[in-house]
Formats: structure tokens, sequence, C-alpha cells
């Protein structure tokens, strides 16, 4: 990503060197320079059995889908 974004080769350059297509490293560089190396930390919340019980009996009584808790993962 680096070399794109300092202007010394091309996305299609680093993709193909890379084996990956040009989309997926567009998004690799857009989310790079967004979050810098921070974007490409894995990160993993661990949450307690009775909060993921709270959230399956909510997406059952409202008829919320699988997406839906995300957008209210403030609980």
């Amino acid at each position: 990503m680096i070399r794109y974004i300092n202007g010394q080769q091309s996305i299609h350059h680093i993709a193909r060197e890379a084996g990956i297509n040009k989309p997926e490293l567009r998004t690799w560089v857009c989310l790079y320079e967004h979050h810098g190396t921070e974007a490409f930390m894995k990160s993993y919340i661990s949450y307690s059995t009775e909060f993921k019980m709270d959230v399956l009996n909510d997406m059952n009584e409202t008829g919320m889908s699988l997406i839906d808790p995300a957008a209210n993962e403030e609980r």
C-alpha cells in the first residue's frame, strides 16, 4: 500500500504482485488512509453469556435480523 500511496507503483502492479484483485487492494488502501495500521489489527470483543442471551431474546421478540443487533450494540 505504501508504494501505491507514495506513487511508486500502480494498483494494478501491486495487486498482480500480491496475487489479489484490484478492488480488494483499493479497499485496503482506503482503510489504511482513514485508520492507519489500526485498520488491520484484529480486534475481538468477548461478550458474556448473559449479554448474548439478551441479544438472542431481543431478536426473537422483535424479529430483528442478524445485522440489526450490531446497530444496537450499545446496551
